[in-house]
């Protein structure tokens, strides 16, 4: 292994170790809490569940692996993990203080992708909803992404992932809008702060 691609994994394996290790905390803490915000409308509830949208909502991975191997150097790494990080503490600032009510049902019917959505619901607790951390890394990976490449197909490829993540977290009955919104508002934030 090079000794780029050995620190960008490094850096990438680290971060989203970081990120993961907050996210599943306030997780844990935020289990049970009596106080939840309803933050959606109730015709949200009518969106249909569409099972098949899990595989791009698990793209998501792909996407942050992507992006931390394709980075070019040491300050693009740092100011992208940082960028990250600085998400996922907001993020997790904001679920312990306004611990989220999931509006769906957990997927009952979900065909063949039942597997899939057993272990999501097993990772994951329907509080930590808003501001959707899929959404900010996702909106950071692929912000960081365009910035990298010169390539115009490769970068409308890249906002058409973002724009079908962003669907597929309401498609999967895991975030509603606001969540959607506030998610692109802290990923924005952050390529600013950072």
């Amino acid at each position: 292994m090079n000794e780029s691609l050995k620190e960008n994994t490094i850096w990438g394996a680290g971060t989203l170790a970081a990120c993961t290790g907050l996210y599943l905390i306030t997780n844990r803490i935020t289990d049970g809490f009596e106080g939840s915000y309803k933050m959606y409308f109730d015709w949200e509830l009518e969106i249909a569940l569409i099972p098949w949208m899990i595989l791009i909502y698990s793209s998501f991975y792909g996407l942050l692996v992507l992006v931390f191997l394709t980075s070019k150097t040491r300050e693009d790494l740092t100011n992208l993990s940082y960028s990250m990080v600085f998400c996922a503490v907001v993020a997790a600032v904001c679920f312990v203080l306004f611990p989220g009510e999931l509006g769906y049902t957990r997927a009952e019917d979900a065909g063949v992708f039942k597997p899939l959505y057993d272990l999501l619901f097993v990772l994951d607790k329907p509080t930590n909803l808003f501001p959707s951390l899929h959404v900010a890394f996702s909106y950071v990976a692929v912000v960081f992404f365009v910035d990298q490449t010169a390539r115009a197909p490769l970068k409308l490829l890249a906002w058409t992932w973002l724009i079908a993540i962003c669907f597929s977290v309401v498609l999967v009955h895991q975030h509603h809008v606001f969540d959607i919104f506030s998610g692109l508002a802290l990923g924005w934030l952050a390529r600013r702060v950072i």
